[in-house]
């Protein structure tokens, strides 16, 4: 063999081996929820679901958007993936829809296995807490235990215990005449915090769902990125204000029956 063959076989041998070596990785998207926007590092390719989407082998960084917010998990689904040439990748996103909690009276407090998560009404984690013992507390109400196994919203009527109410914690007389007059700024503070945090929360949803609209509608990835990142914001504010509110409001009524 010549040295302009064997030069050539080499030549070949490398080419060969670059062209088996850029092969691209064919990756498949999908989620329990259609329309989920697909990113791939930095870049949107689609909506879920996505099937054999060509892509070049090594590290890549890819990110899934739930089609909507507010009812459900909006935090994104993200993967660090290190694709083969010429193999195929399947990633399957699950997003969560949170369990609305309320009870009647409202205003209990909700333990999951003993840890303090709030007061109803409020949005428990499905994902998170499945097969767990939840456990509702009032004063003069008994006690009411589950496990959560079903993501429906719950609207639990609380049973009366007077037995669990001592002398001290009974009403007042002075409520026969109407609402007690001691602790007048401390009522009206809380009436004033539940009232201003409740239309902020109005506020911020709006406004979440205008950057939603908008991300729905943007043309530009930068734009998109933009609007969404507003719209996970808003959500947040909006989740805060409500809570607030609505601890200022059962404050107020704790204030209104036993103070």
């Amino acid at each position: 063999m010549t040295r302009t063959s064997l030069f050539s076989l080499v030549l070949l041998m490398v080419l060969g081996g670059n062209m088996v070596a850029e092969e691209p990785a064919r990756l498949s998207i999908t989620a329990n929820l259609e329309n989920c926007v697909v990113w791939l590092d930095g870049q949107s390719v689609g909506t879920t679901p996505i099937e054999d989407l060509l892509v070049a082998p090594g590290e890549h960084r890819l990110e899934l958007l739930p089609p909507q917010s507010g009812a459900w998990d909006i935090q994104s689904k993200r993967y660090d993936l290190t694709l083969s040439a010429g193999q195929p990748r399947v990633i399957h996103a699950l997003f969560s829809q949170p369990v609305f909690l309320n009870s009647n009276p409202f205003g209990a407090r909700v333990y999951v296995d003993t840890a303090f998560i709030g007061t109803t009404p409020l949005h428990l984690s499905f994902e998170k807490y499945r097969g767990k013992e939840v456990e509702l507390l009032k004063l003069g109400y008994k006690t009411h235990r589950f496990i959560l196994n079903n993501p429906t919203p719950l609207d639990i009527d609380l049973e009366e215990d007077p037995a669990s109410l001592s002398a001290g914690n009974l009403p007042s007389s002075g409520m026969l005449g109407g609402i007690a007059t001691s602790h007048r700024k401390a009522k009206f503070g809380l009436l004033l915090l539940s009232v201003s945090t409740q239309w902020l929360g109005f506020y911020f949803q709006n406004e979440a769902d205008r950057n939603f609209d908008l991300y729905q509608s943007a043309a530009e990835p930068a734009q998109a990125a933009r609007y969404w990142d507003n719209t996970r914001k808003n959500d947040r504010f909006t989740t805060i204000s409500l809570s607030v509110s609505y601890t200022a409001l059962a404050g107020l009524i704790y204030y209104i029956i036993w103070k």
